[in-house]
């Protein structure tokens, strides 16, 4: 399993290793995948409400460095992972960073207000709208934490929270 990946988000990606239109090379290797986003993937476009009722469309931050953390308030690594979001914020938003939370609609929503404020979160909060965001996302774990490139790529996808920091200040190094 490579090092920055979840155990779970390999275990994952490894179990939807299926055919597909487009074959994606991995070293030597190619796998097919199916049901998965993979880095260099054009990240799927979504507009989203914030939880104040504002509106958010991907597609409109075309030239800033996304970080998505599908989150949710039942899930205590997502929790967990929170501090680490709140840094990379802080630290990084002058580069163009953009971290974005993007909440579970199914439960907890009634929350969300509540733990940002115990949790100090200093980032844009969002409901998924039915699930729809993680339908098109392919999300299949909380929290998934995906790194979206200026061009609107996927970077990285599944990362542990612990790793997000070397991927962010690998992309910010890159020519603008």
């Amino acid at each position: 399993k490579p090092e920055f990946m979840t155990a779970r988000a390999y275990a994952l990606r490894q179990f939807f290793v299926r055919t597909t239109e487009k074959p994606h090379q991995l070293g030597k290797t190619t796998l097919k995948l199916k049901n998965v986003l993979v880095p260099g993937a054009q990240a799927p476009d979504f507009t989203i409400d914030d939880y104040k009722g504002g509106t958010f469309k991907l597609s409109d931050l075309q030239g800033k460095y996304v970080l998505f953390d599908f989150w949710a308030t039942w899930c205590g690594p997502c929790l967990k992972a929170i501090p680490e979001m709140v840094e990379l914020q802080a630290q990084y938003k002058k580069q163009g960073l953009l971290v974005m939370g993007v909440h579970d609609s199914r439960q907890g929503v009634d929350r969300m207000v509540k733990v940002a404020g115990e949790k100090e979160i200093n980032y844009p909060l969002y409901v998924d709208d039915d699930g729809r965001s993680a339908r098109d996302w392919k999300v299949k774990f909380w929290p998934t934490i995906a790194v979206i490139d200026r061009t609107g790529k996927i970077r990285a996808i599944g990362l542990q929270p612990s790793h997000v920091k070397g991927v962010v200040e690998t992309l910010l190094k890159e020519p603008a």
